[in-house]
């Protein structure tokens, strides 16, 4: 027979983080009752009716409340808080209730993922129903802690009220001198920015409730005291320039921060790779958007990959659109965002890049030209950097394929990550705090952007060099001499010697096939996509002649371009 739930009551159950409870109670199969000022439950009513009761209320009428509830909550239930102080709420609900009793503390605001946060319990009465407790949030993935109410109020008067009154301290500072904040923001790297989030997201709460926070535990006050004391004594040897005296003070801190020091430096390295990345990624996007409106040309962006260059080369006068991916760049051609794509289709010793056969394939966009180009690896670094300790190397998988023997001989162990082009992984080097990193890329990506170039030329063979396609979805003049080449693909009929025929057409009709490649049909197993190029053009009668003949024994056949 399965045990009866209890019922849980939560009084203040309309404000957000008695919704937020009610919510993650329900959820886990319980019973809920709600009170608050405009319920018609009143809070002696659900007191009477639950065997959980939550004071979910202000800090500054949680202990009026309780006053009031305390007597008529069950001798056999649990009568908790959700205060951010707790000396006062304990002593209260172990002097008015005979029930269990428990402070609680969720160290969270109702915006966030209860799963790692950490709740604070401050025992009172009644270790059977804190074990409930205890299991319920510790099966939702909460972090618990349990401490005595005045040990708790002692901590939260530096956790939480120190670090407000800086927080709320610093903002009105910048109201009262009148700071751009557009402009303040501006020039911030990703650290700085960082300590910004902090500081708005606490003055985008609830002024209220920090006001609450920081007047109702008693031991902030001689906490900001101190702070403010100490601050004191830093202005002072500020104005006296007193380097000496300021690396004193400095270093007292770190010393008795300890390893945390070292944590910190962790941690904030990885929250300001994402940070940047994140904010990067708006960027690029509002760049984007603004440059669609007036481009003539996608490439795989951004600036200094060997798609930019290679435009620049042969394209220097068109306005160019940074695309993130060889799809993006494809379907700016097709959206008619763009009149032309310069996108890669072919390295000379890796082969084909499937993303380009696939758009081709997909889309109305054709090979209206190729242009060929020099490939010039370089590996590089932060300045400071020492060659001899990179442990991550990021680059394009055709680069990092392409240096596979210069990184097996010098980086063995490396670890190789692949990214959207080379000059991504330049941008991945330069804003990581991890100096233990590096980038293959062009020589001109490294140098634009500040990094150390350690070696040069490392691709695998000479000579390397990649096939760019101008792609257009609408007839297009180049101004390049023709090499005389038609690109095609086609699916052969399931029967014996079916490609085997077509290629016959192709040398009866005396027509030379420069290129031939077979990819999965990704449809199902065993079905090809054959991807050649021929010379000739689609005017001639032997090359109409073949076509003809190709497309009756073929289930599929597309012309991707003619060059």
């Amino acid at each position: 027979m399965k045990t009866k739930k209890p019922v849980i009551g939560i009084i203040g159950g309309k404000g957000a983080m008695g919704l937020f409870f009610q919510e993650f109670f329900e959820k886990r199969g319980f019973k809920v009752l709600i009170s608050d000022l405009r319920t018609k439950l009143s809070n002696k009513e659900l007191a009477k009716k639950s065997d959980i009761v939550i004071v979910s209320v202000p800090i500054d009428k949680t202990v009026e409340i309780i006053e009031e509830v305390a007597p008529f909550v069950k001798k056999s239930g649990l009568l908790m808080d959700l205060t951010s102080t707790k000396e006062d709420p304990v002593k209260t609900m172990l002097k008015f209730a005979k029930s269990s009793v428990l402070g609680c503390h969720p160290m969270f605001g109702p915006t966030n993922n209860i799963k790692g946060q950490i709740v604070v319990f401050t025992p009172g009465r009644g270790k059977k129903w804190q074990n409930f407790m205890q299991k319920i949030f510790e099966e939702a993935g909460v972090n618990i802690k349990i401490i005595s109410a005045k040990e708790h109020d002692k901590i939260m008067a530096i956790v939480q009220g120190l670090q407000h009154f800086i927080s709320v301290n610093l903002a009105y500072t910048l109201a009262k001198e009148k700071t751009s904040i557009k402009k303040f923001l501006d020039l911030q790297s990703p650290v700085y920015r960082i300590t910004m989030d902090f500081l708005g997201r606490i003055l985008h709460q609830e002024p209220y409730l920090y006001a609450n926070i920081e007047i109702q535990n008693e031991q902030i006050p001689s906490h900001i005291k101190s702070f403010l004391n100490s601050g004191e004594d830093l202005l002072k040897i500020i104005e006296k320039k007193d380097i000496k005296s300021f690396v004193k003070i400095f270093n007292k801190g770190k010393k008795h921060l300890g390893k945390f020091t070292q944590k910190a430096q962790d941690e904030s390295d990885q929250v300001i790779d994402y940070l940047f990345e994140k904010i990067s990624s708006q960027e690029e996007k509002s760049v984007w958007e603004r440059q669609k409106k007036k481009a003539d040309i996608a490439i795989l962006g951004p600036k200094d990959t060997y798609s930019h260059i290679a435009s620049e080369k042969y394209f220097p006068n068109k306005t160019k659109l940074f695309c993130k991916t060889i799809e993006e760049a494809f379907s700016a051609v097709e959206k008619n965002q763009v009149k032309l794509g310069l996108i890669p289709i072919e390295n000379k010793f890796e082969g084909a890049v499937s993303a380009t056969f696939d758009n081709l394939l997909a889309g109305k966009s054709k090979i209206v030209a190729m242009y060929k180009m020099e490939i010039n690896h370089a590996v590089s670094v932060h300045p400071d950097a020492n060659k001899d300790k990179i442990e991550i190397i990021y680059s394009h998988p055709q680069a990092l394929a392409q240096a596979g023997d210069f990184l097996k001989k010098h980086y063995p162990k490396v670890i190789k990550i692949p990214v959207s082009s080379t000059a991504e992984a330049v941008r991945q080097v330069k804003a990581s705090a991890n100096k233990n990193i590096g980038a293959i890329s062009s020589v001109q990506a490294s140098k634009n952007a500040g990094l150390k170039i350690v070696h040069k030329e490392i691709e695998n063979k000479e000579k390397n060099e990649t096939r760019f396609a101008l792609i257009s979805k609408k007839d297009f003049k180049v101004n390049n001499k023709k090499e005389g080449r038609v690109s095609l693909a086609f699916t052969t009929k399931d029967e014996p010697g079916a490609l085997l025929s077509v290629l016959q057409d192709f040398a009866d009709e005396k027509i030379n096939l420069t290129r031939i490649e077979s990819r999965p049909s990704k449809r199902k197993f065993g079905e090809w996509i054959f991807f050649i190029d021929i010379e000739g053009d689609l005017q001639k009668k032997n090359v109409k002649k073949a076509l003809k003949s190709v497309k009756k024994k073929s289930k599929f056949i597309k012309i991707l371009g003619e060059w």
